[in-house]
């Protein structure tokens, strides 16, 4: 059995408290890893000049005010 399969097995045996505890740990997790991910990549993007190109259209649709705040 495969490591994948250890871990379903094992969510599937868990209680309900325990499974809402997992629950709440796992999201927190992947919104952590997620997070530090995204960030690693734009990162290495924008410093890679990979969005240069981007960056240079946005400022220019920004200056013709062709832009919204969120």
């Amino acid at each position: 059995m495969g490591t994948l399969e250890q871990l379903e097995w094992a969510v599937k045996q868990l209680e309900p408290h325990d499974l809402d505890q997992f629950t709440h740990w796992f999201e927190q997790y992947r919104a952590t890893r997620g997070q530090t991910d995204w960030d690693d990549q734009i990162r290495q993007d924008a410093e890679s000049g990979k969005l240069a190109e981007h960056m240079a259209k946005a400022r220019e649709l920004h200056a013709l005010g062709r832009t919204q705040k969120l």
